[in-house]
C-alpha cells in the first residue's frame, strides 16, 4: 500500500492521513512500501500543483540493499522503483516530462537508453544523461505533470 505522510506521520490538521499523504503548502510528501526507503531526510516524492518529483532512484530492492545481475537489470529496477513511487502519487511514467539519469561511466549510455526506450512509452520525457562519482552505477530522478491544457487527458474526445 502507497503511503504519503509528513517526517512525524501527522497531517496539519493533527489526524494521520489515511491514505499516507502529508500536505504542506500545497506540497505533498509521496511514500510507498513497494520502492526502496529513502537513504536520508529526503522524501521517495514530492506532489506540488500538476506536478510530482520523484527522488533519484538506485537499483535498490526494498530492504535497501543493491539487487544483483546486469546494468541492464540495474537499469531495469531502477525504473520500476521510479514507477513505484509515481504509481503512489497516482501517476505512472508515461507522465513524466523530464529525466535525469546519472551514470558512473558513460560507457554504458547505449545499454541504460536501449532499457529506457523500452519502459518509458512515447512521447518519451526530455532526458539529460550525466557522469557522477556514484556509490552504484545509475540512479535516475523524474518529474511528472498530470494535468492541465495540452495534457492527454484533456485532450480526448
Amino acid at each position: 500500500m502507497a503511503t504519503v505522510t509528513p517526517p512525524d506521520g501527522a497531517r496539519p490538521d493533527g489526524q494521520v492521513g489515511a491514505e499516507g499523504i502529508t500536505r504542506s503548502k500545497g506540497k505533498t510528501a509521496v511514500r510507498t512500501g513497494h520502492a526502496p526507503p529513502p537513504g536520508g531526510a529526503y522524501s521517495q516524492g514530492i506532489r506540488a500543483g500538476e506536478f510530482i518529483f520523484l527522488s533519484g532512484q538506485t537499483p535498490r530492492d526494498l530492504n535497501r540493499q543493491v539487487i544483483e545481475g546486469t546494468f541492464e537489470d540495474q537499469v531495469r529496477k531502477v525504473i520500476e522503483n521510479l514507477a513505484a513511487v509515481a504509481e503512489a502519487a497516482g501517476s505512472s511514467l508515461a507522465d513524466a516530462v523530464n529525466v535525469r539519469v546519472y551514470l558512473r561511466e558513460w560507457d554504458k549510455f547505449p545499454q541504460m537508453d536501449k532499457v529506457f526506450r523500452d519502459m518509458f512509452p512515447e512521447p518519451r520525457p526530455s532526458r539529460t544523461a550525466l557522469v557522477s562519482d556514484l556509490p552504484v552505477e545509475i540512479e535516475i530522478e523524474a518529474v511528472l505533470w498530470t494535468g492541465g491544457d495540452g495534457h492527454p487527458s484533456h485532450d480526448a474526445g
